[in-house]
């Protein structure tokens, strides 16, 4: 059955809960440097069993209407912090990314569970709160400020109201939880404020990303060399093809993570495979790209794909747009709780 004629109904969720129909699966980030795993980033899917396996993007507005955020927030967290635990029990050494909404982070549930978490954690900075970038705009929404150039300094009035924000995250800071904020254009901007609040990582949305490298700009590398100097690391997302691959390293970022490298499976699946396959892969693809011709046909299909899209909201291979969210983060409470560990080699600050 299709799901735009099905209506999930609050009983559904509350028995998807009960009956542990919910999993995650994860998403390797890889170091460029060295062709290994760096950390994992989570997505959630609901098992349903007449849908089948369901994104958040269809199932997250009814969780929040019904309100059962809590549950399921409890569900993802609980799972992801023992996946980490797991994960160094067995000498993997992969981080994990919770990723949370302002509201959130500053929930005291949230807080508490996470300091618990970080106590019995031989590496606390294994755990990655990644911040939505509610927390690096609120500025502008609460100033009531319109046009506002995210890309540019803070304003003394802005560096004060990010401080008092930095108060909120003073606990996870202090138990050497690390801190990064999710994907923002203005990455510019985004690096700027992340410093200013102690974060360690930002990361580069697909869109900033495809927008670079069909302008052949170096706006992503500029930003490279800003992050160096602020001791902030960079992660690309959605890199699922060669070009866009070839750009990041161009630009100079480090991390990186998209269907051409990975695509999200099961933790046990995951630990299974040989990392040389994924280094093979990489090699291969990367003598692929040094054709020039390939990289243009990237470009003309990226083009075309985002003008179908400014068009009539589809892909240029005729889908919906919201196929595209099969592969968004795991939503929590306000938006998203995905995993994309950053661990200290993304340059950890000494508090």
């Amino acid at each position: 059955m299709s799901i735009q004629y099905y209506e999930l109904a609050d009983k559904e969720l509350l028995r998807g809960i009960e009956k542990k129909e919910f999993r995650l699966i994860f998403q390797p980030i890889f170091n460029l440097d060295d062709d290994n795993f760096e950390s994992l980033e989570v997505f959630i899917r609901w098992d349903h069993p007449i849908l089948g396996a369901l994104p958040p993007s269809l199932f997250f507005n009814r969780v929040s209407k019904a309100g059962m955020q809590g549950e399921l927030t409890d569900y993802i967290l609980f799972e992801s912090v023992n996946a980490c635990i797991r994960n160094l029990q067995e000498g993997f050494g992969w981080g994990v990314n919770i990723n949370l909404t302002l509201e959130e982070v500053q929930n005291r549930r949230t807080v508490d569970f996470m300091l618990h978490a970080a106590n019995h954690l031989p590496e606390p900075d294994k755990l990655c709160l990644e911040i939505s970038p509610d927390i690096l705009t609120a500025y502008a929404k609460y100033a009531q400020l319109t046009g506002f150039d995210y890309d540019s300094d803070p304003r003394p009035e802005e560096q004060a109201y990010l401080k008092s924000c930095k108060e909120y995250l003073s606990p996870y800071l202090d138990a050497g939880i690390t801190l990064a904020s999710d994907s923002f254009d203005c990455v510019a901007g985004a690096i700027k404020r992340a410093g200013m609040l102690g974060m360690h990582a930002v990361k580069i949305s697909k869109n900033i990303l495809e927008k670079d490298f069909i302008a052949e700009g170096d706006y992503l590398r500029r930003c490279a060399k800003l992050a160096k100097e602020m001791d902030i690391t960079l992660i690309a997302v959605g890199v699922d093809n060669v070009g866009l691959l070839k750009h990041v390293m161009r630009s100079n970022i480090g991390f990186a993570q998209g269907l051409l490298l990975a695509a999200p499976s099961s933790l046990t699946s995951l630990k299974k495979r040989d990392h040389s396959e994924y280094k093979e892969a990489k090699r291969t693809l990367m003598l692929l790209s040094k054709s020039e011709s390939n990289l243009q046909n990237t470009k003309t299909a990226l083009q075309e794909e985002r003008r179908q899209i400014d068009r009539r909201g589809i892909g240029a291979n005729g889908q919906a747009i919201l196929a595209r969210s099969a592969l968004q983060p795991a939503h929590s409470m306000a938006r998203s709780v995905g995993l994309a560990g950053v661990r200290p080699a993304f340059g950890k600050k000494s508090q």
